[in-house]
């Protein structure tokens, strides 16, 4: 048993004390927290205990998720609460009190409100958020929409409910240990860090990047490769120009499709400083909105610990990305050519080192870079040349740190290679800001991966498919009517480092099948199964008819028999909201029916389908009269419906095509449920407005 104490207000301190079930005790029972309340108040309270948004958490004696006890005065060691935890629990817990009669002294800032701190002010302005945006669905609506919300609430600022900046936001509550060290952590928008009138970009460039303190440096590794063609950046910006309302949207290509991503420009800081995780050089807000829009779609800061840069490709362009591991491709030696074939193409390069990265998150730890060559392990650089000169192999790279450059042979001190000669052809920059060069033999030796994004002038099909009992629901039929044409396929899965994501629905066991009509089927190529994120394949296609079968094995689409079972006790809390198992099935429900069309609502010939599963009929005319009349009653309920259709997961199916005067048709054919819609680029709206 072990025991934590916090005073939470003059003269009332409480005491948590975390209990282990003895063996004979229920099996699912994880652990038991009790509440004590010690009080020197001359006066009787009322405490309540909240564990909304928990998951398999309850307390002891009810099924709310509130419970209010009477505390007398003078109490010692008064129990209040115990919560049960179950499985895979996630415990957030409030504690409120009321002092009945309160004759004694209040705090100052309850006093004078003025000289509360501005982090203690932020509570309120949460508050009055959650209670003016929880039934108004803004992440669908017009920006002007929710300008007018925040006028007629009289808010001077937005707040995103759905990622509030609270520390839930940073890291989830199963992280075992505090972060930074105990120190404040205070939310602030730009004015409040920034010296001049910020701006969302001036100028994008690789060096406007800093990275704070979240082992992040894939993500700001391929924020900088996209910084090499601004417009890559740009394109990802709804709202363009500085927000005094601090409401701004991006958008990103998640689990296959794009994302609208509406956020506020409230920052973790340091109490006495800036921004903890990522900012600009300068007083632009790019880097940090980016970084913050991202942590929304994965459920916290901390959820982008650890990854690979082409995954960040992925999401930041929706463009095809490959990856060479180079233990597994022992031959590298045609890989120069290749990577100078990628440069000329304008494709996007990055590079990862083996091992941890410990230095990030933890500035007291040191890099040895005698040993490493001043690189630092398991870090992420960016690609940014790739030249051959008098026999010479060279890459031009650069670390998102902005600092720690590579020691060894080409490096800025080498003067005896960088001859006067080597100069003039490479005219390389010299300078102490995270760039350097090395020559591809050591470049192979000290890297492990070389990461690569197509970007280009891609015509994208992006539709929806499933996987019902491990059997394909869909094939694709495509038709090539020039003689040649190449493409890139794949079969994108929900991307487990989502909160919750991971333990519900790990990722299937997935292969590509082409076959062509030669009259007979016949396979022409398959990308073979693979438990992955997506499951990409890049083929030139003859004149001709080819059928596109996604594939799984069913592998982990069935629960493991020792796996932790979860405890719901009410779908719905004491506060009228969706237990967080309940909206993930809801979500998942919405977004398989919205596959029809992608648009994130949902039409009749989607409705339809659903019906028909169910074994019930119904008409166009039942549609218009029962559902949609029903439904269109209110903007915010059909808005509301459509804000539960959020972008495919497991099972959408990618072609990405080149753009030609002669591209194929993807309308040309196509299975009996599924409608291929084909568009220039990724810019359009999830809303008409």
């Amino acid at each position: 048993m072990s025991i934590q104490s916090q005073q939470i207000g003059p003269g009332l301190t409480l005491h948590k004390l975390t209990h282990q079930p003895p063996p004979t005790s229920q099996q699912s029972l994880d652990q038991y927290n009790t509440y004590t309340l010690d009080s020197t108040l001359d006066k009787p309270l009322e405490l309540t205990i909240d564990i909304q948004g928990s998951e398999g958490a309850t307390i002891e004696g009810t099924y709310q998720t509130l419970s209010t006890v009477t505390v007398p005065a003078y109490a010692q060691q008064v129990t209040v609460a115990r919560v049960n935890l179950y499985g895979d629990w996630v415990l957030r817990v409030k504690f409120t009190y009321t002092i009945k009669n309160f004759q004694g002294t209040l705090p100052e800032s309850l006093v004078n409100p003025k000289k509360a701190q501005p982090w203690e002010g932020l509570e309120g302005k949460i508050q009055k958020a959650r209670e003016a945006f929880k039934s108004f669905p803004y992440d669908i609506l017009p920006l002007d929409a929710i300008r007018s919300r925040l006028r007629d609430t009289n808010l001077e600022s937005f707040i995103d409910i759905e990622f509030p900046p609270i520390e839930s936001s940073i890291y989830p509550p199963t992280e075992l240990t505090k972060p930074f060290k105990g120190e404040t952590i205070v939310w602030k928008r730009p004015r409040d860090f920034m010296q001049k009138t910020p701006e969302v970009f001036r100028t994008i460039e690789p060096n406007d990047i800093k990275q704070g303190q979240l082992g992040d440096c894939w993500f700001m590794c391929a924020l900088a490769s996209l910084a090499e063609m601004p417009y890559l950046v740009e394109r990802l910006f709804i709202t363009q120009r500085y927000s005094e309302e601090g409401l701004y949207r991006v958008k990103l290509c998640k689990n296959g499709d794009w994302t609208e991503v509406t956020i506020d420009d409230y920052f973790p800081c340091f109490e006495d400083g800036g921004p903890i995780f990522s900012r600009s050089n300068g007083d632009e807000l790019w880097v940090l909105l980016l970084e913050k829009a991202y942590a929304k779609l994965h459920g916290s800061y901390f959820a982008l610990r650890g990854g690979f840069a082409n995954e960040g490709m992925l999401d930041l362009t929706g463009s095809p990305t490959e990856a060479y591991e180079f233990e597994e491709h022992p031959d590298v030696s045609k890989l120069f050519a290749k990577i100078i074939d990628y440069d000329q193409k304008g494709y996007l390069m990055s590079a990862s080192t083996a091992g941890e990265d410990k230095f990030t998150e933890d500035k007291d730890s040191t890099v040895n870079e005698e040993n490493e060559g001043g690189l630092i392990p398991g870090h992420a650089y960016s690609i940014i040349k790739a030249v051959q000169f008098e026999g010479h192999q060279l890459l031009n790279i650069r670390n998102p740190w902005g600092t720690f450059e590579w020691q060894g042979k080409w490096a800025d001190n080498d003067r005896e290679r960088w001859s006067e000669k080597m100069v003039e052809g490479v005219k390389p920059v010299f300078g102490d800001d995270g760039t350097f060069w090395m020559c591809f033999e050591d470049f192979v030796e000290h890297f492990k991966t070389l990461n690569v994004c197509k970007v280009g002038d891609w015509e994208e099909v992006r539709v929806k498919g499933e996987f019902l009992n491990a059997r394909t629901r869909y094939f694709y039929e495509l038709s090539v009517p020039t003689p040649t044409q190449t493409l890139t396929i794949a079969i994108h899965l929900e991307d487990d480092r989502i909160e919750g994501v991971g333990s519900r629905k790990p990722f299937l066991n997935t292969q590509l099948v082409i076959l062509r009509r030669n009259p007979q089927l016949e396979v022409y190529k398959i990308k073979e199964f693979r438990i992955e994120r997506q499951v990409e394949i890049e083929i030139e296609l003859e004149q001709g008819e080819y059928v596109i079968v996604p594939q799984t094995t069913g592998c982990q689409l069935r629960k493991l028999p020792d796996a932790p079972s979860e405890n719901v006790s009410r779908l719905i809390n004491g506060s009228g909201e969706l237990h967080p198992l309940a909206e993930v099935a809801v979500k998942d429900l919405f977004r398989r029916l919205d596959k029809i069309v992608i648009n994130n609502s949902l039409d009749y010939p989607e409705f339809q389908e659903f019906f028909s599963r169910l074994s019930i009929p119904l008409s166009q005319e039942d549609f218009t009269r029962t559902i949609l009349h029903a439904l269109s009653q209110t903007f915010s309920k059909m808005q509301c419906l459509s804000k539960v259709s959020l972008p495919c997961g497991n099972g959408q199916l990618h072609g990405a095509m080149t753009k030609s005067s002669t591209a194929p048709n993807p309308a040309a054919s196509c299975s009996p449920s599924i409608l291929w819609t084909r568009y220039s680029s990724p810019q359009r709206r999830i809303l008409q407005e």
